[in-house]
């Protein structure tokens, strides 16, 4: 492939699909990347979110909505969240249009013309009235493309049943539930079953979990398997090996092409959970991951661990896998509402009239590298909700969210430029795609959106340049569009072709808009916190991963982007992860940001002195901004990470620019300086293993939150987050307060 190239108009998706799912629908074979899904058809599956925008009279509120919303298609509505439904990729083709309309005004239920022709011969569409938003379909409608097995997804729902615990002998009044998210997670290790062999995970989700082939495929979660407390204690008192439990539960499973995350020794969620809410009966064992230096206790299966009760979300291995976070968002989300949805009925049996509420403690150690790091990304929002609303609770809450800052300070995978004065401001970087790269890649530009953008549309003008050169300085190659942001309303898409008219890379810029944009600029006094609107450049692999597959040439791609600033604004870009988590699948090999005039040894002093110096600022790059695009939101504690043997901070922990919030609290992630990590529990009972990052570290400050919860208890989140601060100190062992 060979310039020249040229610009060109692209299929106009809805902007609330994401452009992950359209770049790859549109341009890759068999839509996604080799390895990711396979024999792509109409048996994809797209998972769809619908925000109601009000409480109709008359209409039945909570509960499950068993009807379909087509000839196929279960909605799923835990008990005060918003509606999730699944479409094939046929159908969801037909729907997009109406679906993600940003009038005011839709249809009340939309649906394709015709049933699939997978459910033709038995079912008939169902009018889903009575469970589907009536009136203007949604405030704010979400899509994305599902890595979903049929055997994942049920035929019918039905309402979950909870086993009694009330002989269990768990102290209300000390009681904490321990919500996690992650990947991996061995439910039936003994460090989560209490000392009488009860297991203390009272409900899990599996998401890729696979429904029995016989009989009925029916579930209590739209897709993948859920397993209670008794059903794991069931199956545990029938075998006599770990093994053969787990694989009676579906947690590891030979016979899939994949192997499933707990087919291999290490285990990132076994490690977190265990971390969180993991007690040892061994005398000489250790309540999560190993602290000598730190006093922590040894292992102790007193009454504290009855007390904890975990609710897991097991995330599907291919959205783990699918390392830029492109996947996490909307799987993230219900994982948040599940977790919220079966703790309000743990804390309904759990709490006495007149007694307290049960707080909820939820982690969720995943991070991203792009996002508009301001407060205002999808899971951030629902966070911020899903706090305001069960400091209201009267059975659960409050809820804490300790999110780790991230691990990219050193990876070259951010540049800003803030306006000390208004005026065009201009962010020159080199990107430099690897070689042999058989993915994408994904450079974001986030600015601010205009303000009052929609009253002015076609009057006020705001241009944004931007220039993009291939490598090998082929000036016939450059090219460079400019966009009037001002006008915006919603995506607008360039195709970038290559000589021969294939489709080689895709520029996307994305304006929230109308009924799906935030109702104002994100919380919180920092320069960062107004509304934004993104760029984002996508590029295909180095390496073509089939004959049919396009492909560029590696090297330093120059990108080039001008806009008009306010004082105090930030032009800003982050790199998408594209490496692969580890013991998973090589995916792809990660682009970065370089400097022309770096050498080697430089940039070997530059990790030496590790948080002392930045990157050279005339190029723009910066190590701070670096912080986890997902722990912006004023409603989560930040936790970064530091060093056992001499207190230093992690060389690696993503830093805030100082147009972001900052961490809150930092927990130990590494032993020292030489020795990487912290011993923990290893996907096993009996086992260990050596992890590190900052996702060691917020589930340390999970557990230090739940003890704190058990002895104070608080209505709201903001009373418990500022009380634990204070009580932290500054001589706190185990957690540090980084707010003083």
């Amino acid at each position: 492939m060979s310039g020249p190239y040229a610009w060109k108009p692209a299929k106009a998706w809805p902007h609330t699909v994401d452009p992950y799912t359209r770049w790859l629908i549109d341009t890759a074979p068999n839509c996604l990347d080799a390895g990711q899904m396979e024999n792509c058809a109409d048996n994809h599956w797209f998972l769809v979110l619908l925000k109601e925008p009000e409480k109709k009279a008359g209409r039945k509120q909570g509960g499950y909505g068993l009807n379909r919303i087509d000839a196929h298609n279960l909605v799923w509505k835990p008990e005060g969240s918003e509606y999730a439904f699944l479409l094939t990729c046929k159908d969801f083709g037909g729907m997009a249009g109406e679906l993600c309309q940003s009038g005011p005004e839709t249809a009340a239920a939309t649906h394709p013309s015709e049933p699939t022709a997978k459910d033709s011969s038995d079912h008939a569409k169902v009018d889903a009235q009575a469970d589907a938003p009536t009136g203007r379909m949604a405030d704010e409608v979400y899509a994305q493309l599902a890595p979903l097995d049929d055997a994942m997804i049920p035929e019918e729902l039905y309402e979950p049943q909870l086993d009694d615990m009330s002989s269990l002998g768990i102290n209300p009044a000390k009681a904490v539930i321990v919500g996690i998210i992650d990947d991996g997670i061995n439910i039936a290790h003994e460090h989560f079953i209490d000392a009488d062999g009860n297991p203390r995970v009272d409900c899990a989700w599996i998401q890729d979990g696979r429904l029995s082939p016989d009989g009925r495929r029916a579930s209590s979660v739209l897709f993948g398997q859920e397993l209670t407390a008794s059903q794991i204690k069931g199956v545990l008192a029938q075998f006599d090996s770990e093994e053969k439990t787990l694989r009676a539960l579906g947690l590891v499973d030979p016979t899939r092409s994949e192997p499933t995350t707990l087919s291999k020794a290490f285990s990132h969620g076994t490690f977190v959970l265990d971390a969180l809410a993991g007690y040892s009966h061994s005398p000489f064992g250790h309540d999560g991951p190993l602290l000598e230096e730190q006093g922590r206790p040894a292992g102790r299966q007193t009454a504290d661990a009855k007390d904890r009760r975990i609710v897991s979300v097991q995330l599907n291995r291919r959205v783990t896998g699918e390392s830029s976070g492109a996947l996490y968002t909307l799987f993230a989300i219900l994982g948040l509402e599940y977790i919220v949805d079966r703790s309000r009925r743990i804390a309904k049996q759990l709490r006495k009239p007149g007694g307290k509420k049960i707080p909820l403690v939820m982690n969720f150690s995943y991070g991203l590298s792009g996002g508009p790091h301001n407060g205002d990304h999808l899971f951030e929002r629902f966070v911020q909700k899903t706090v305001e609303t069960l400091d209201k609770d009267p059975d659960l809450g409050p809820l804490l969210v300790p999110m780790p800052v991230g691990n990219r300070f050193l990876l070259k995978g951010h540049a800003h430029v803030a306006a000390e004065k208004a005026g065009d401001h201009t962010l020159n970087l080199n990107w430099i795609t690897q070689p042999q790269d058989p993915s994408p890649n994904y450079l974001e530009i986030w600015l601010p959106k205009p303000a009052g953008a929609q009253k002015k549309r076609g009057k006020a003008k705001q241009p944004v340049t931007l220039t993009l050169t291939p490598p090998f300085g082929d000036k016939e190659a450059v090219f460079s569009e400019t966009v009037d942001i001002a006008s915006l309303n919603g995506t607008e898409n360039r195709d970038l072709h290559d000589s021969s008219g294939t489709i080689v890379g895709r520029l996307t810029f994305d304006c929230l808009d109308a009924a799906n944009a935030p109702s104002g600029p994100a919380s919180g006094p920092l320069p960062n916190s107004y509304p934004k609107l993104r760029i984002l450049i996508a590029l295909a692999p180095t390496r073509p991963v089939a004959d049919e597959t396009a492909s560029i040439p590696p090297g330093s791609w120059n990108v080039s982007v001008t806009a008009k600033l306010s004082k105090g604004e930030f032009l800003e870009a982050w790199i998408q992860r594209d490496d692969s988590p580890p013991f998973f699948r090589r995916q792809g090999r990660q682009s970065y940001l370089e400097h022309q005039s770096w050498t080697v040894e430089g940039q070997r002093q530059d990790e030496l002195n590790e948080h002392v110096q930045p990157l050279p600022e005339e190029a723009g790059l910066s190590k701070y901004g670096t912080i986890n695009g997902l722990a912006t939101s004023s409603a989560m504690i930040r936790v970064s990470g530091y060093r056992l043997k001499d207190g230093s901070r992690a060389v690696y922990a993503g830093a805030p620019h100082a147009g972001m919030p900052g961490e809150d609290v930092s927990a130990a992630s590494d032993r020292s300086r030489v020795f990487a990590g912290l011993v923990g529990t290893g996907g096993r009972s009996g086992s260990t293993q050596i992890m590190n990052g900052t996702s060691v570290s917020a589930p340390i400050v999970g557990r230090s939150l739940a003890d704190f919860l058990a002895e104070n208890r608080f209505q709201t989140a903001e009373e418990a987050r500022k009380a634990y601060l204070t009580a932290l100190g500054p001589g706190s062992p185990i957690v540090r307060n980084l707010c003083d």
